[in-house]
């Protein structure tokens, strides 16, 4: 995929968000972030390897929206469905002091796929997830469910934040579990290919504040995907070769205004 057509993909994607204008408020922050990763891994799955990330958060309070990018460095996959481009959008509603209900989407995009064999080019999850917050803990769990590949996905996840006074920063810890189970996961299987697995994350980050309004965060996490199989009609399921277990590095910056 050449550099130019994917900018035009993301100019492309700026624009439709303006139709998420309504649900935020009238002047909300804006994050512009560009990481480097060793490998781009997503519940489990090694879906590129050493990659730029690109993404724009807007935060309106209570309502989130954003674009987010993974555009391989090291060259294209025929095995793998890069590079991808993600719309996404949330809104976060107070049940109590410490619980918070959050409805939202994702479109996962990936403009290559029509020359790749069983990969869609679009993917369509809305998500609900429910959190608890307690001084300095997050626990939540998300139910995802995949429209296109007709599947559901539960995930629970617990994040923490330890300051690091002495460095003026904090260390953020994070750590997920995962399961999915996608009834037509590749497109064009006759009859259909069901894929389900498992998957976990840890992962360690520190941002490092270089003015009131930009950083850079350094991190590494460890992700792993397990009884991930592949099966079609009544044949012998048989492993997912997209699963993997990588420790990945990032370096980003960001940006607020």
């Amino acid at each position: 995929m050449t550099t130019c057509k994917c900018t035009a993909l993301i100019i492309t994607s700026v624009a439709g968000m303006s139709g998420f204008a309504p649900m935020l408020q009238s002047a909300p922050s804006v994050t512009l972030t560009s990481t480097l990763v060793s490998d781009h891994l997503f519940r489990g799955q090694r879906l590129g390897g050493f990659s730029f990330q690109p993404a724009i958060h807007l935060n309106g309070g209570d309502s989130v929206a954003g674009i987010s990018a993974s555009i391989p460095v090291d060259g294209e996959s025929a095995d793998r469905p890069d590079p991808e481009i993600d719309l996404y959008a949330s809104r976060t509603f107070a049940l109590h002091t410490s619980w918070r209900l959050t409805p939202g989407f994702t479109l996962y995009a990936y403009p290559d796929a029509s020359a790749r064999s069983g990969y869609d080019r679009a993917i369509f999850e809305p998500n609900l997830a429910l959190s608890y917050t307690i001084p300095g803990v997050r626990l939540t769990s998300t139910y995802y469910y995949d429209l296109t590949r007709k599947g559901p996905i539960l995930e629970l996840a617990a994040a923490i934040a330890l300051p690091l006074k002495k460095f003026g920063t904090e260390l953020d810890l994070a750590a997920s579990v995962g399961e999915y189970r996608l009834r037509d996961a590749f497109k064009n299987a006759t009859p259909t290919k069901r894929l389900s697995g498992n998957y976990w994350t840890l992962g360690a980050s520190v941002p490092f504040q270089i003015t009131s309004t930009s950083s850079i965060r350094i991190g590494v996490s460890h992700s792993a995907g397990f009884n991930s199989l592949i099966q079609q009609g009544a044949t012998v399921r048989t492993g997912n070769p997209l699963a993997a277990r990588r420790v990945v590095a990032q370096l980003g910056y960001s940006l607020s205004f």
